[in-house]
């Protein structure tokens, strides 16, 4: 019966728009693309933010929409950037949305002029020859490169200037590039399988601070139904780069980006009352000093749900300690992960887990403590 309504949850988070919703847009480098003025409305794509931050640090509808330019420099945001507060609650139905550009709203998408081979289920694409020259835009680089972000055309319906977020849901990062070989961080799932397949290009997700910025953290605190799609998330913050502080509903993380430096971070710091968290194609390649996701400490009793699937993950995920009165239940399949520790999560299960660089099967049948 648990498990009936562990599903019942997971699938709760619908992601549609309120009739009185409104549409931002952001250009988050450091000095904006030509023909960018940074604005204090952000209502279009030539007049965006300059910053996220001015999205979600003044009050939000339930259903409002960020769409952020994909490609910034690798300096996006200097040293001196705050952490990331949020201000507003969505709701089930209607959630506030940041989201990458997946409907080429800034025309700086291409397409594969080589075709390739496509196998459902794995995480290799075949060129039928050598893979095209890379170009750039300013200091965006276009073309079939590692941290790209590529999706097979017929998975995907860009609507320019649309209004709504773009679900595209197989879209997936370049890992890697040798000869002919374009390598993934997880296996393909659409519908488009088969040889003579053109790629359709996006550039990196954009990055929001920087490794020298060690406050910079995305901080939840009692904020409700927040949905990110397309992001990266990159710091140094000993206190977790995801912060979730108190009673959060619901967060939907989705083609996320998760780093540190690997000398004092933490991925994803769970403090001490329920809440739902659902990650679906995560990436994170960091080996973090205290670990990709730790529940937090304390004597408080919470539930609190952890889903991911679909994600590549470098570090380890802690689920609780055994001294540690508090239960967690944990929810994933299809994921390669470093390890898993339950300690006293009062729930675990992950169907079809996998250890990075490995044989070992993390795979665990339904436990109960």
């Amino acid at each position: 019966m648990r498990f009936i309504f562990l599903l019942l949850i997971l699938t709760g988070l619908g992601v549609y728009q309120e009739s009185d919703a409104a549409v931002f847009y952001a250009d988050i480098k450091n000095n904006p693309h030509t023909g960018v003025t940074c604005s204090t409305t952000g209502l279009s794509t030539s007049s965006p933010f300059c910053s996220i931050d001015l999205f979600t640090e003044v009050a939000r509808n339930a259903g409002d929409i960020l769409f952020v330019r994909r490609g910034n420099a690798t300096t996006t945001h200097g040293a001196g950037l705050a952490s990331l507060t949020l201000t507003s609650d969505g709701t089930n139905a209607n959630p506030i949305i940041i989201s990458a550009d997946y409907d080429n709203l800034w025309s700086d998408f291409s397409t594969s002029t080589e075709t390739f081979t496509v196998t459902a289920g794995s995480s290799t694409m075949i060129a039928s020859g050598p893979i095209s020259v890379i170009a750039t835009i300013e200091e965006t680089i276009l073309g079939i490169k590692p941290g790209n972000w590529i999706y097979v055309e017929g998975d995907c319906a860009e609507t320019f200037n649309s209004l709504k977020v773009n679900p595209c849901e197989f879209a997936y990062e370049i890992r890697a590039v040798s000869g002919r070989e374009v390598s993934l961080y997880t296996p393909y799932k659409g519908g488009q399988a088969g040889s003579g397949r053109n790629l359709r290009i996006m550039p990196a997700v954009p990055v929001r601070c920087h490794f020298s910025t060690g406050t910079c953290s995305l901080v939840f605190d009692g904020d409700n139904f927040w949905y990110f799609k397309g992001l990266h998330f990159r710091a140094t913050a000993s206190g977790g780069i995801i912060q979730v502080d108190l009673e959060n509903a619901n967060i939907l993380f989705e083609d996320v980006e998760i780093s540190g430096n690997g000398i004092s971070d933490i991925g994803i710091s769970h403090g001490n009352n329920g809440t739902i968290i659902r990650m679906n194609k995560i990436i994170s390649t960091t080996t973090f000093s205290g670990e990709f996701y730790v529940l937090g400490t304390g004597a408080t009793p919470a539930d609190g749900l952890l889903f991911i699937k679909d994600s590549f993950i470098e570090d380890n995920i802690i689920l609780g300690v055994t001294d540690d009165p508090r239960g967690l239940s944990f929810f994933g399949y299809d994921n390669t992960l470093a390890s898993i520790t339950s300690g006293n999560a009062d729930f675990v299960y992950c169907r079809n887990c996998k250890e990075i660089n490995s044989t070992v099967d993390l795979s665990s049948p339904l436990v109960t403590n």
